[in-house]
């Protein structure tokens, strides 16, 4: 994932960490509309993923 925390507030403090400022305002709904369609519970999809690189499940998945 691209942040692990051992509580929500740890997770959220980590994300704020490595989101972009640019970002920081939309980053939320980017974020839930990712898990909607692209990276769901059941079916993810890493080929069209824009977060790979910072992710690390596909390295997970190949080793």
């Amino acid at each position: 994932g691209l942040a692990h925390g051992k509580s929500v507030l740890e997770t959220e403090l980590k994300l704020l960490e490595v989101t972009p400022t640019k970002w920081l305002k939309s980053a939320h709904r980017y974020l839930i509309l990712h898990g909607r369609y692209t990276c769901t519970a059941k079916n993810f999809n890493c080929q069209k993923c824009v977060v790979k690189q910072e992710c690390g499940f596909t390295e997970k998945m190949n080793n």
